[in-house]
């Protein structure tokens, strides 16, 4: 993941999350109106938001790794 990636892609999972929660909220005060296919939605945003995470922290682990070996090719 390159730099410039990192801020928008994150807020991007972080967005969905967000509004995910507001529909919650609002469909706990309104459980009448909940169907099935805004579970199944629910559910596939979560999906899609853990993989965000996975990708997000295999970078993250990456980005460290490579600047220990840039440090210990420097000789520090």
């Amino acid at each position: 993941m390159l730099p410039n990636e990192i801020e928008p892609f994150a807020d991007a999972h972080i967005d969905a999350l967000k509004t995910m929660i507001e529909q919650m909220e609002h469909y706990l005060l309104n459980f009448q109106d909940l169907s099935p296919e805004k579970v199944e939605d629910w559910r596939r945003a979560l999906h899609v938001s853990i993989g965000g995470f996975k990708r997000f922290k295999i970078c993250m682990v990456d980005e460290v790794e490579q600047k220990e070996k840039y440090y210990n090719a420097l000789g520090n």
